[in-house]
């Protein structure tokens, strides 16, 4: 999955998602290749998974052409159309290059799948226009892929591309948590069958292990696809990839018996003015998502010192933020615990009475009128 799809196949999905123009075609038999006609408008398939499990969408193109087959399904919090996308391309003679993705499907679940034929203008290496015909000859096949259950507390090691099914018992936060050899970087996809939503941990090289948290309901189906990547650096330090040949392992644990080594606050002793706001970020070494679910627990010795929102943050990266509003003067110490874990640091506030606000502002004032006129002789009261 690991890959840049071009732009006019994005949009050409897209345009055809909005308008509805599919032609009806038929039931596509698991492990039975399928020969059909496309044109330029999509053709409609529908496919009854036999068992639950894992299966591999691919086409391939049989006459001159650039032929895709598609599984709509949405990408992250925003549901954008990233879709499961193989493709056959024929269009030069001596470039030909295939393509195959994989879904999960639970048993009696039926699965759409659009496919069409793209006859784009495509020039060749001299910059002379390549016409591709309207219509073209390919094959569909969709076979069943091995792939092992998996269960929270115990790990499992993988090889390049392996794909596992995760069923939970009960409802909440999981964590995947991977542990690779050197030059090894480790990736996870997650499909949901019930929904065709997919979300994974991707940052390139960034970090070279996954470390995914995520709500899982219980009985619905997940297709886990774990990547293993080697990669090297060349004389210049520029990464290179060096396919799906590395070797990893990883971990499920449950969000609830996830424990932190710490629970760290920016700051832990504030001063602030009677009305002011101050913010302050949470920082917490342990995967984050089951502490979302009910968010920190943030208690005060003296509630009407002043009160305490959380604001946003970054979940899977460890990061909250709260927001101090003070009310009245007076002195309070907030406790903010992670209910996941049990985990909890104090914050001690001070609120500055409008007297004494205005007093340090009178002082401040004189220190810089001295300090103007004596230069750096007056340094403080």
């Amino acid at each position: 999955m690991k890959k840049v799809l071009s732009v006019f196949l994005a949009i050409m999905m897209l345009m055809s998602y909005a308008v509805l123009a599919s032609a009806a075609g038929s039931d596509i038999t698991v492990n039975v290749a399928k020969k059909v006609t496309l044109g330029v408008s999509e053709t409609k398939f529908s496919f009854k998974a036999p068992e639950t499990g894992v299966y591999r969408l691919s086409i391939k193109c049989l006459s001159r052409g650039y032929v895709y087959a598609t599984v709509p399904c949405f990408y992250g919090e925003d549901d954008y159309y990233y879709s499961v996308v193989s493709y056959s391309d024929n269009i030069f003679e001596d470039s030909k290059e295939d393509s195959s993705e994989c879904f999960v499907a639970k048993k009696g679940q039926t699965v759409t799948i659009f496919a069409a034929n793209s006859n784009e203008g495509y020039v060749d290496e001299y910059g002379d226009e390549i016409v591709l015909p309207s219509t073209s000859s390919a094959e569909i096949l969709i076979s069943s892929v091995d792939a092992e259950s998996v269960a929270s507390g115990r790990e499992y090691r993988f090889t390049g591309e392996t794909y596992y099914l995760f069923i939970p018992t009960k409802s909440g936060y999981y964590n995947f948590r991977s542990a690779s050899d050197d030059f090894t970087d480790a990736d996870i996809y997650v499909m949901d069958a019930s929904d065709f939503s997919i979300s994974s941990n991707l940052d390139g090289f960034d970090s070279l292990e996954f470390d995914y948290n995520n709500y899982f309901v219980a009985g619905n189906v997940y297709m886990i696809q774990c990547l293993a990547y080697t990669f090297h650096y060349d004389e210049e330090g520029i990464v290179y990839d060096d396919g799906f040949n590395g070797n990893s392992k990883f971990k499920i644990a449950d969000g609830s018996n996830i424990t932190a080594d710490n629970i760290i606050c920016s700051e832990n002793s504030i001063e602030m003015d009677k009305g002011d706001q101050y913010s302050i970020a949470v920082f917490y070494d342990r995967p984050a998502a089951a502490a979302v679910a009910d968010d920190f627990i943030i208690d005060s010795s003296r509630p009407r010192v002043c009160t305490v929102d959380t604001l946003y943050g970054y979940e899977t990266e460890g990061y909250r933020e709260i927001l101090i509003t003070g009310l009245r003067a007076g002195r309070t110490t907030l406790t903010v615990t992670d209910p996941a874990s049990g985990s909890s640091t104090e914050i001690e506030v001070k609120v500055n009475s409008s007297f004494t606000t205005w007093w340090r502002n009178l002082m401040s004032s004189i220190m810089e009128f001295f300090h103007s006129i004596f230069g750096g002789g007056i340094q403080n009261f």
